[in-house]
């Protein structure tokens, strides 16, 4: 819930939506914050708010394009950014009362670099990592490069241009994804930087203050259940759950031909026309026909260009079932998963559980590439909701490993029908 909203350093009277305002003559009528890319793959968005004030007759808001805004709720800061619109239309009260609607629109610090010129000077040969650190920087806005992009890029002449574009030029070689966050940094997200940690639990993972007899006596550090070496560590990242009772709309399965990639050529190198590296899956083209994609890229060798087509292939040759917005009713989750719904940004896991059957899982893993927030006020009820938008985590090479399994699983428990890049999770290969 947004409590707080303040634009130029002033906290705006009567910021509570729906609710009885601070000042009798202005409320906050509804918030929508909108974070992150509308699917794998797409092009950056800035992050971007929209807050309606309405406001009976009298003077007019002060506020103007280029004023610094932030949105704080009860969970911390949903959104940071600047004013770039605003417009005003009225209406009347049904006792006859005239007020004033207004309406700004804000936009995150992505949007800053969209008319940022960078690229004053020559760039080397380097990896994404490092391109990605160097127009990050020269940017000039908060920023974070999130994993490891070890492809090496070609040397650049001196070129100026938006760093907003240059950034995305460079996501589209690497698969990494590019978003700002509702604090105020840019992040430039490797597709490491998407995966989930699940790591053995630690001797320090133990409450200093517990004492040995509060162990079980059976209990070993490897070996045998009851076994500590079988835990994972509370420091591991595991998807959000997401119980089935508190998504508004039954998720809707989808799988297109349409998607798939069974041919690829990559362009590297500085030569014009460029060298390409060329991969295809003979298994997929029996099924499906050819289906050819063709990507130039700055990548600088064929070592490079040959990862870009392997990754493009590997998650592309085949039909996979997934699913896309999820609207969730935040007034129905519990205060701890409520909070940390309110706390996703882009490249973190969900878990949609219970599904309805028959589907292909009863429970789904995705990555989140996006959200939108909505908090207004309905017969004088305050409701938030916020629709994910959800990615199958093959596309991010995110799904488990041998290691991720509990050490309880034995072989002739796996189901032969089920694939190894099918177990995105322990709750497939449950169901499965």
């Amino acid at each position: 819930m947004i409590t707080t909203v303040t634009v130029g350093g002033t906290v705006v009277d009567g910021a509570q939506v729906g609710g009885s305002p601070l000042d009798p003559c202005q409320v906050l009528a509804e918030v929508t914050v909108l974070h992150g890319r509308g699917g794998f793959g797409e092009t950056a968005q800035p992050m971007s708010a929209t807050v309606r004030v309405e406001q009976t007759a009298g003077g007019m808001p002060p506020w103007q394009s280029g004023d610094l805004i932030t949105l704080d709720g009860v969970e911390g800061r949903m959104f940071a950014g600047r004013i770039v619109e605003r417009s005003l239309t009225h209406f009347n009260e049904s006792d006859g009362t005239p007020w004033g609607r207004f309406t700004v629109t804000a936009v995150g610090p992505l949007a800053v670099l969209g008319v940022r010129r960078i690229g004053d000077v020559p760039w080397p040969q380097e990896t994404g990592t490092a391109r990605a650190t160097r127009i990050l920087t020269a940017g000039g806005t908060p920023w974070q490069v999130d994993g490891t992009v070890d492809l090496s890029v070609l040397p650049r002449d001196v070129d100026a241009q938006p760093a907003a574009g240059l950034l995305d030029e460079l996501a589209s070689w690497t698969s990494a994804a590019v978003f700002d966050t509702p604090t105020g940094e840019v992040v430039y997200q490797a597709l490491s930087g998407r995966s989930r940690p699940v790591v053995p639990f630690m001797w320090d993972d133990f409450d200093p203050a517990a004492t040995w007899d509060q162990f079980d006596a059976a209990l070993t550090w490897d070996g045998d259940p009851p076994s500590i070496g079988d835990w994972p560590s509370p420091t591991s990242e595991f998807p959000i759950v997401l119980p089935c009772t508190a998504v508004v709309f039954e998720p809707e399965w989808a799988s297109a031909e349409a998607t798939i990639v069974n041919e690829v050529a990559i362009g590297y190198g500085a030569a014009d026309p460029q060298a390409e590296v060329r991969l295809e899956d003979a298994a997929s083209i029996t099924a499906h026909g050819r289906r050819y994609l063709y990507q130039g890229t700055g990548l600088a060798t064929s070592a490079d260009a040959t990862a870009r087509a392997s990754h493009i292939l590997t998650t592309q040759h085949m039909e996979r079932w997934q699913i896309g917005d999820v609207t969730v009713a935040l007034d129905l989750l519990d205060p701890a998963t409520y909070a940390a719904v309110l706390g996703l940004v882009c490249g973190d896991h969900v878990t949609l559980q219970g599904l309805p059957q028959p589907a292909p899982a009863t429970d789904w893993t995705g990555i989140v590439e996006g959200w939108t927030f909505t908090q207004w006020a309905e017969g004088g009820t305050l409701r938030e909701q916020m629709i994910l938008t959800l990615s199958d985590p093959l596309l991010s090479l995110a799904v488990m490993r041998w290691d991720d399994y509990p050490a309880i699983y034995e072989w002739q428990e796996h189901p032969n029908f089920v694939a190894w890049d099918d177990l995105d999770s322990i709750g497939i290969l449950e169901a499965a």
